[in-house]
């Protein structure tokens, strides 16, 4: 039987906070669940919620595959990327 939340893709919060002492994850999760619902895995989510905090500056973003991604850092995209070149080249 399925219920309200299998009908929701499952999500998980990535929150980072640097030169503020006033905002809490707990309180943003608390909120999000509350207004999203659905299911929050922290593995093998469908979409994080990415919200960052610097000072009085908050940013916010729902991307799907962002740890799939490295995160978005294109550093290590290019890493991986070479790496699957070299494994290409080398079997």
């Amino acid at each position: 039987m399925k219920t309200a939340t299998d009908e929701y893709p499952s999500w998980c919060l990535e929150f980072k906070k640097r030169n503020n002492n006033s905002v809490k994850k707990e309180e943003f999760l608390q909120v999000l669940h509350e207004k999203i619902g659905g299911r929050v895995e922290f593995k093998g989510s469908d979409m994080e919620v990415v919200i960052e905090v610097f000072r009085n500056l908050l940013v916010c973003a729902v991307v799907k595959g962002y740890k799939e991604m490295k995160k978005f850092n294109l550093q290590q995209l290019i890493v991986k990327d070479e790496d699957k070149k070299q494994e290409e080249t080398s079997g």
